[in-house]
């Protein structure tokens, strides 16, 4: 029960002074000192005003996003079965499948799904089989890039509509062309789709709140699952930012290696970026406050902070310097996740 309410703590509503979210930051320490290249120091009693720290339902939705598009390959029986015959080999042991059109004239639609469905697994984390967590920070660029990119994928679908009678009349199949598998226009329109939901996180207490005639001991029960709901999904949304940050990890180490004379190795100008977009995932997420997961999010800003591009491939002090911090970083997110119980 104790791992239970670490993992919904966020589901009670919490308040902090100034001065902790101050000091949590790194601009100041507990005893109410400047941390280095800050300002002044600053009084504990200066910023004893209380501030509510939003709880999950507050601070967070739950977003889903459904895009669909029909396959453009068809099973050709016939074919199959020749092809089976010429080979010696046993009826149903061949399956042959004929594109219908060409995979470019599918290519625009394609892509804006890609990029639809990156971008929302990128701002978003597990919840659940079908639902993602997204924190209300996040929500307006979301919807405002769902909405371009559903511009996008309609627009493509209509090029698409516009030149299908066309597309199949071109479809180059010889004698494997078959009109019936080509559906009408109005058929195929309605077997794309571009959908995104958002929906409130469910209220903590909405367990205690149900009126019904249920007896104790199957409401009891209800919470009970519900809380370990809570904690299961919780997890989920750990295992899966730590997955995130590792990859990205490993890459920069391995390219902040240099190459032959001291050059750096071709390590692109998101190398930096990659990792820092994590990083602020990794405090937006932190949904059991774990402290490991918030240890390591500050060692990489401050390992990061005023890092570029520019400034790596310039410097292979600096290089040198940013791999061996990351290194130790990579090393500590390694011995968090053999400890976990996932």
């Amino acid at each position: 029960m104790e791992n239970t309410n670490q993992a919904v703590n966020q589901a009670t509503q919490q308040t902090k002074t100034l001065f902790d979210i101050l000091a949590e930051e790194g601009e100041i320490t507990q005893t109410g000192q400047t941390c280095p290249d800050k300002a002044e120091p600053v009084a504990r009693e200066a910023l004893t005003t209380q501030i509510t720290v939003p709880t999950l339902h507050e601070a967070a939705v739950l977003s889903s996003l459904s895009i669909s598009m029909p396959g453009m390959t068809k099973l050709d029986r016939a074919i199959s079965e020749e092809v089976a015959r010429s080979k010696g080999a046993d009826k149903g042991t061949f399956k042959g499948h004929k594109t219908l059109i060409k995979k470019e004239h599918m290519d625009p639609i394609s892509q804006v799904k890609h990029k639809a469905r990156n971008y929302h697994n990128a701002q978003t984390v597990p919840w659940g089989e079908n639902l993602r967590l997204l924190t209300n920070e996040r929500l307006i660029d979301h919807q405002n890039f769902m909405a371009e990119c559903e511009r996008e994928y309609n627009a493509a679908v209509q090029q698409l509509l516009d030149k299908w009678p066309t597309l199949v009349m071109q479809a180059g199949l010889g004698s494997m062309y078959d009109p019936n598998d080509y559906p009408s226009v109005n058929v195929l329109a309605r077997k794309f789709g571009f959908r995104v939901t958002y929906e409130p996180v469910p209220v903590p207490g909405a367990v205690d709140d149900i009126r019904t005639n249920l007896p104790d001991t199957v409401r009891s029960e209800m919470k009970r699952q519900y809380e370990e709901l809570i904690e299961a999904r919780s997890r989920e949304v750990a295992q899966d930012v730590w997955k995130r940050l590792y990859e990205p990890l490993v890459n920069m180490s391995e390219k902040l290696v240099d190459k032959d004379e001291g050059k750096p190795s071709g390590f692109k100008s998101t190398l930096v970026d990659n990792v820092l977009k994590i990083v602020d995932l990794m405090k937006a997420f932190n949904l059991t406050n774990d402290p490991n997961m918030d240890r390591v999010r500050r060692e990489l800003r401050d390992a990061l902070t005023g890092v570029t591009y520019d400034k790596l491939k310039a410097s292979d002090s600096l290089r040198a310097q940013t791999k061996e911090k990351v290194d130790k970083v990579v090393a500590s997110v390694e011995q968090i996740q053999s400890t976990l119980d996932w």
